[in-house]
């Protein structure tokens, strides 16, 4: 809430897109940064047969792509797509610059931004270290989901999205997902999961 009203405060525009609207094409101009009120952005490189690579997400309450302007870059290294119907604030990068400079309580909670989004991925990372499915599944929910076992858990990711993470076919993970389901570890209800036996979930670590 914070954030969002921080960049409230700011001169800004606000845009409302359509699932799989092109926001900006890979070597556009990076001239804005953008803060997710709603929906689901993501981030796609085509490969030379045309498969698409996600290598990043951007979901609600995150801010883009600051990391590339900060880090130098003058345009997108990806197409920046919404995955969902998003609405998103865009404030004009100088404008945004100019405060991170200038406002000790901005440049703190980029910081911390920044922070969230590096351990995030550091523990995809881990999960895919993981050797076998299932344990990469039992990682997901235990850490990086926090799903619980008193209360039901809405994932914020598709199927499709979590297969992709995990770097398996949708069917694997769907399989998988049913026979943890099936030995009573989880129980699923569309879109959200509780867990049944944790010690048996965290025994597979």
């Amino acid at each position: 809430m914070l954030l969002k009203n921080k960049f409230l405060q700011l001169p800004h525009q606000i845009e409302k897109l359509q699932r799989g609207q092109v926001i900006y094409h890979q070597g556009s101009k990076i001239d804005k940064v953008g803060f997710i009120l709603e929906g689901v952005l993501k981030c796609a490189n085509y490969t030379n047969s045309g498969d698409e690579v996600n290598p990043h997400y951007f979901y609600e309450g995150d801010i883009f792509p600051e990391y590339l302007l900060l880090a130098g870059e003058s345009e997108y290294i990806y197409t920046l797509v919404a995955e969902k119907r998003s609405t998103v604030i865009l404030v004009d990068f100088q404008w945004f610059k100019n405060v991170i400079f200038s406002d000790i309580e901005w440049c703190q909670i980029l910081i911390g931004c920044l922070a969230k989004r590096g351990l995030m991925a550091e523990k995809w990372k881990l999960c895919n270290c993981y050797g076998d499915l299932r344990t990469k599944i039992a990682y997901m929910l235990l850490e990086i989901y926090g799903v619980s076992d008193e209360d039901w858990t809405e994932l914020k990711d598709n199927q499709r999205i979590i297969s992709s993470k995990l770097e398996v076919s949708r069917t694997a993970y769907n399989q998988e997902m049913c026979k943890l389901e099936k030995e009573n570890v989880i129980e699923r209800n569309k879109s959200k999961i509780k867990i049944v036996n944790r010690a048996k979930l965290e025994a597979y670590l």
